[in-house]
C-alpha cells in the first residue's frame, strides 16, 4: 500500500522566497536543462529560510553535483 503525504499549504513568506530562489536559480542555472532539481532546491530552501542569501553556493554544493540530493542546510 502507498502512503500519501499530505503537504501543508506554503505560508506566504515561504512563497515570497520560493519565487525569488527560483528566478535567480533559473537565471543562474536553467541552461543547464535540470529544472526538476532547480525546483526541487527551491522548494527546500523556502521552507527552511526566509531569505535567498547563500542559494546559489548550496545549490551548487548539494544539487548541481547530486542531481536532487536531500540535505538540510543549517547555515
Amino acid at each position: 500500500m502507498n502512503k500519501v503525504t499530505v503537504q501543508s499549504p506554503m505560508t506566504d513568506q515561504e512563497l515570497k522566497v520560493r519565487e525569488r530562489a527560483l528566478l535567480i536559480l533559473l537565471k543562474e542555472f536553467g541552461g543547464e536543462r535540470n529544472n526538476r532539481a532547480i525546483y526541487a532546491c527551491a522548494d527546500e530552501w523556502c521552507k527552511q529560510q526566509v531569505n535567498t542569501n547563500g542559494l546559489v553556493s548550496y545549490y551548487k554544493a548539494y544539487y548541481k553535483q547530486h542531481g536532487q540530493a536531500r540535505h538540510t542546510y543549517t547555515g
